[in-house]
């Protein structure tokens, strides 16, 4: 069977192309006019051009891959000529720059769209094997690529097999099609895969024996009334079992809203090609129970399982574009799923670990700020890894400013709200459990135009672009909102540059590495 995809696909195999060193390093950003303040630092993203949805990210002999959407000719045209970007880490931290591994054919109708990577085992010789599986731009069909050279861990060529596209829309869907899912291999040994699906559909069903040979087996789990027909799809679906549990997690995007929601629940194979599987939900539905990966911008997340520590990681698009520069998105810095120890219907997402691995000093921080009061840390920077606790009264209010210029007013830097009601907390507004008996937490981290914060161990996420005034808006403040006392302890971490980063002599040396 897998040499069957190899074979095949020998006759399409790509023509690889010589650029210049000055065409090459023109398309990846290096040599440009003035060094970037907004380019992030340890964010996976390309040194130019347009953006979008995180891709197959796998890991796979030692590397991991992270592929994404993107336009390589320009920033200001989304979702236009959109190909797939290629990086690989060893660690997560530091991304090495690959070429583009999917350009579009004519079999694609204008783009590579959204996809995922599955990775099975030969059963002939064991060997491991990658399989992307795409969307095309005008909504038909889903295919494949392989890789071109298994032995080569970056997996740096891909090519499609003769036998594309393995699985056309079903008559039955009148509405949107794409975003396939990685499959997964049921006990009764047929692989299952879902996808974006139809006006109102949700998520749509597909199985196979083989993985060639797919039957749609019908709707998996359907919207109902609070996303009715003809108000979109949705995108970019994901499907993983909840770390150290029997439940499962679907997760899905709103096309309209551009907002991720997941919901937990029980998951039952049906052993019939022609029927869909069972998800019975056990937390509250899509789009309901406050329920959203991330309450700031961010979308089209993708999840993979990292064998090396046993985790689920997540990473999601990050859209913005600041002024005067040649780029618009990054992807999230890579997070942890997990479930909450104190409600197992819901879910947590934290910064990975290895963040630590970044930590270039430590400044620990405390304060008592009075009612009204403001209270400026005295260490600043725009690289860096905060983590706050709030102690006092049960109800508490404060703003956490960062990348703030030296003398703040309301609408300086950007602002994290975090407040607490009757055990009830809220990240900018948006709800977590918060008990009175725990002090307040939140976790921000900086880089330069981006801010995520992550509120009680990862209860409620948030992303916040900022695209600030100055490069010398660095600082840091709290301001105590609230009617009562409160005690701030805090450390804040330094960080070091992980990317490469535009304009400098590694990116001239990338592009001579890519020809």
């Amino acid at each position: 069977f897998w040499l069957k995809i190899f074979l095949s696909s020998a006759p399409q195999r790509p023509i690889l192309r010589a650029f210049t060193v000055m065409r090459l390093a023109s398309l990846l950003g290096a040599g440009a006019a003035a060094a970037d303040s907004f380019y992030t630092h340890f964010h996976p993203q390309p040194l130019k051009n347009w953006q979008n949805d995180p891709n197959g990210p796998m890991y796979f002999k030692g590397y991991y891959h992270l592929f994404f959407q993107y336009n390589p000719t320009t920033w200001d045209c989304p979702f236009c000529n959109i190909h797939w970007y290629h990086m690989v880490s060893e660690d997560l931290l530091h991304w090495e720059h690959l070429p583009i591994a999917l350009a579009p054919t004519t079999t694609d109708c204008g783009g590579v769209y959204s996809g995922s990577a599955t990775v099975v085992k030969n059963q002939t010789t064991g060997e491991e094997v990658p399989i992307l599986s795409y969307s095309v731009a005008c909504g038909d069909a889903v295919a494949y690529a392989v890789p071109g050279n298994l032995s080569d861990p970056k997996l740096v060529e891909w090519v499609r097999p003769d036998y594309n596209p393995v699985i056309k829309v079903p008559k039955e869907v009148t509405g949107g099609f794409r975003d396939p899912t990685s499959a997964w291999q049921g006990a009764d040994k047929v692989w299952r895969l879902l996808t974006a699906c139809g006006d109102g559909e949700g998520t749509c069903q597909f199985k196979s024996p083989d993985l060639l040979n797919w039957t749609y087996a019908g709707a998996f789990h359907q919207p109902g009334t609070i996303y009715p027909e003809g108000q979109g799809i949705w995108e970019c679906p994901d499907f993983y079992p909840v770390p150290g549990s029997d439940s499962f997690v679907l997760k899905a995007s709103n096309e309209t809203t551009r907002t991720d929601w997941w919901a937990v629940g029980k998951y039952t194979e049906v052993n019939d090609s022609s029927k869909a599987d069972l998800f019975e939900l056990q937390s509250a539905d899509i789009q309901e129970g406050a329920q959203q990966v991330d309450f700031g911008t961010f979308y089209a997340s993708k999840t993979f399982h990292d064998p090396v520590h046993d985790r689920q990681i997540l990473i999601g698009w990050i859209n913005y574009h600041c002024n005067g520069t040649d780029w618009a998105g990054i992807q999230s810095f890579p997070r942890v799923v997990s479930s909450d120890p104190a409600n197992a219907t819901r879910l947590m997402f934290e910064p990975i670990a290895e963040i630590a691995q970044l930590r270039n000093g430590t400044v620990p921080v405390e304060a008592v700020v009075e009612a009204g009061a403001k209270f400026m840390f005295p260490v600043r920077g725009d690289q860096l890894d905060v983590e706050v606790v709030v102690q006092g009264p049960s109800e508490v209010d404060v703003a956490v400013r960062v990348l703030a210029p030296e003398h703040p007013g309301e609408e300086d830097g950007l602002a994290v709200r975090l407040a607490r009601s009757q055990d009830l907390g809220q990240l900018n507004g948006n709800p977590f459990a918060a008990p009175a008996s725990d002090p307040l937490r939140v976790r921000l981290l900086v880089d330069h135009s981006i801010v995520e914060a992550f509120a009680q161990g990862g209860r409620a996420v948030a992303s916040y672009p900022h695209c600030r005034a100055s490069p010398k808006d660095t600082y840091l403040e709290v301001a105590n909102l609230g009617g009562e006392e409160i005690r701030i302890n805090a450390l804040v971490h330094m960080l070091k540059t992980a990317n490469v980063l535009p304009d400098t002599e590694e990116s001239w040396e990338l592009a001579e590495a890519l020809i």
